[in-house]
Parts: structure tokens; C-alpha cells; sequence
């Protein structure tokens, strides 16, 4: 791997201050994940990759500014968990990241449940 300090060296000289919508990947990416489920009282998570409960994170440019955690049973999905990031909660991060994860699972042909 070793790519992810120049992407986010790429993104930085070019400003690049919009919405990503991924799989966290990398550590730097798990740190951040952890940073803010600690700050929401929420356990921290496995860094394995299950994909039976896939974790998604909206950055905003190169930072998280929210993770998502789901577990999907056939076509269906439940949401689990939705933290922000306090530095981007008077922004509309969660909104968007719901946006996404109604697109991705449209795309998955998966409908949402809720607990």
C-alpha cells in the first residue's frame, strides 16, 4: 500500500474539501474512527473486515467527519450506529452520510431496517 500520504497530500495541495464516501482501509483512517466513537461514549470497533457488518466513514476532504456501522442480513439492513465528529456536527455531515447510505443501498437492491 504506502499511497494514502500521497493521496492525502494530493488532496491537501489541492484543497480538496468535498464529501468521500468509503471503507476505511487505512490506520489513519481506524485512529480517527476510534477518536470518535471514544468521544461518543460508544465502544471501539474491529478492524477486520466483515462483510456481513461493514463499516462506512464520510471524510470531508482528507478528515472523517462521520462513520456509520451496519450489519446487513440478506436484503435487509440495519443501522447500528451514526457518530459524527464534533469539529463537523454544526455542519450537514449526517445528513449526507445518510444520503449515501440510501444510495449504496439502493445500488445493493438492500432496504433499510430499523431496530
Amino acid at each position: 500500500m504506502g499511497k494514502d500520504a500521497f493521496i492525502r497530500n494530493v488532496l491537501k495541495t489541492e484543497r480538496f474539501n468535498s464529501y468521500r464516501f468509503l471503507i476505511p482501509t487505512h490506520t489513519m483512517e481506524w485512529e480517527q474512527i476510534d477518536r470518535i466513537l471514544q468521544a461518543e461514549s460508544m465502544p471501539p470497533l474491529s478492524h477486520a473486515a466483515d462483510p456481513e457488518s461493514p463499516v462506512f466513514i464520510l471524510c470531508k476532504g482528507t478528515e472523517v467527519a462521520v462513520v456509520a456501522g451496519i450489519s446487513t442480513n440478506g436484503i435487509l439492513v440495519t443501522l447500528h450506529f451514526l457518530a459524527t465528529d464534533r469539529a463537523y456536527s454544526s455542519e450537514a455531515c449526517a445528513g449526507v452520510m445518510s444520503h449515501k447510505l440510501q444510495r449504496w443501498m439502493h445500488q445493493q437492491r438492500k432496504s433499510l431496517v430499523f431496530s
